[in-house]
């Protein structure tokens, strides 16, 4: 091995004059340079590498509070349903409520000899016995449609605007108001 060493060592003081022209200051500093450079590239490369691996340890962290975040998400969306569930229910009880509040004022304030007083007592009874338990979704629900069905009415109204307008122009084109006509 060292022969080989001392052979290009030989080479390079046989040559010296022609590698002296060849290496000028210039080529000199742009090789320098390039060492230079390529010693902060590495650095760069290490320190990319140091921060690629800790984001990849936090990639791990990242998913387990992803996987968090989807079972909250749907115990939050159970617990909606839940609550639009019970919303419906205090509705149904709050009618009834007030049917047997209506029950009992009729009781109290009339004679219940009358027939009439005995039928509107059995109305009102019946009424809060069979109330509709989704009556305030189905409320809502229309209202939508409603709101739906507005939009649909104001977008053609809108363009019929425009379609007169449009006409109307074409109109006031026609008749000639122009000062040159």
């Amino acid at each position: 091995m060292a022969q080989f060493f001392q052979n290009i060592w030989a080479w390079i003081t046989e040559h010296a004059d022609v590698i002296a022209g060849i290496l000028t200051p210039a080529n000199l500093i742009l090789i320098i340079s390039a060492v230079v450079q390529l010693i902060r590239y590495k650095k760069a490369l290490g320190a990319n590498t140091s921060q690629a691996k800790a984001l990849s340890a936090n990639l791990s962290e990242i998913n387990a509070l992803k996987n968090q975040i989807d079972a909250l998400t749907s115990n939050l969306q159970g617990i909606t349903e839940q609550v639009g569930g019970l919303k419906d229910d205090v509705a149904q009880s709050m009618i009834k409520l007030n049917c047997i509040l209506d029950v009992q004022h009729e009781a109290y304030s009339i004679s219940l000899a009358k027939t009439s007083t005995l039928d509107a007592i059995n109305g009102i009874i019946a009424n809060g016995k069979f109330a509709e338990t989704h009556s305030r979704k189905a409320i809502a629900d229309e209202v939508a449609e409603l709101r739906a069905k507005l939009e649909d009415l104001t977008a053609v109204a809108k363009e019929s605007e425009e379609k007169v307008k449009t006409i109307t122009g074409v109109v006031d084109v026609q008749k000639g108001d122009c000062r040159y006509d």
